[in-house]
């Protein structure tokens, strides 16, 4: 009976620390919006970040029509990284940019979440798909201040 409970409190013990590590952070975003996080650690295993959409937590990552390929996550110790392709088209002509209205263009979004010193870095930037060039005027980048929340 002894024995029984030591592997029972063993088990317990083993349990209760699955989730080693879990850190929640709300996070400032365009438009006055806000974006919830959290990046999980478990005890074995690799960590891994979720985001908060209609109250329900879920994959980062998630599968989305609007990508041109699947997104691409990074972890790392209390930091994550995601990046987005997307296939946009021009809406009109821009001869400065020898773009033509329809050319294709391809959109990367990179985003940076640091849950050790609070921020959420957003990066957009575009390529035109006919030659693989950069459009660097389009390149648009900000940070946004994020807070942590226990829950």
């Amino acid at each position: 009976m002894k024995s029984i409970t030591i592997i029972f409190v063993l088990l317990m013990a083993v349990a209760t620390q699955a989730v080693a590590v879990e850190t929640t952070m709300v996070c400032e975003a365009r438009g006055g919006e806000t974006r919830y996080y959290k990046y999980v650690s478990p005890f074995f295993g690799r960590p891994s970040v979720e985001q908060k959409i209609d109250d329900q937590w879920g994959d980062w990552c998630r599968p989305f029509d609007g990508y041109k390929k699947p997104c691409e996550v990074e972890v790392s110790d209390n930091k994550s990284k995601i990046i987005e392709y997307y296939e946009v088209y021009a809406t009109k002509n821009v001869p400065s940019l020898d773009l033509v209205k329809g050319d294709k263009i391809q959109k990367i979004e990179t985003l940076v979440i640091d849950f050790k010193v609070a921020k959420r870095i957003f990066e957009q930037r575009y390529f035109k798909q006919k030659n693989g060039d950069e459009i660097e005027d389009w390149r648009d980048s900000e940070e946004y201040s994020c807070q942590f929340l226990s829950e």
